[in-house]
């Protein structure tokens, strides 16, 4: 396999798991730490910073789901393809 080929294979991985990692780092921030505060309308306020949190914020947990997981298949694809 070229050696460009494999570069670039390795890198969209690498993006995708950053990518995930950092969708899951503000889902961490933004819901997790708050799950517990939000009322009956979906949302929390924080007196301290004067922010308004929203359930919402749940989706980062998806998006950085979907992008870890496209990011082992992306991994595992590529060294399917190494094996003999």
């Amino acid at each position: 396999m070229p050696i460009a080929r494999l570069i670039l294979r390795y890198a969209i991985t690498a993006v995708l798991l950053a990518l995930g990692l950092a969708c899951l780092f503000a889902f961490h921030q933004r819901y997790w730490i708050w799950r517990r505060c939000f009322n009956e309308l979906g949302r929390c306020f924080d007196p301290d910073s004067m922010t308004v949190y929203s359930e919402w914020a749940a989706i980062w947990g998806v998006l950085g789901g979907l992008f870890l997981v496209a990011g082992y298949v992306a991994y595992a694809a590529g060294r399917s393809r190494d094996l003999p």
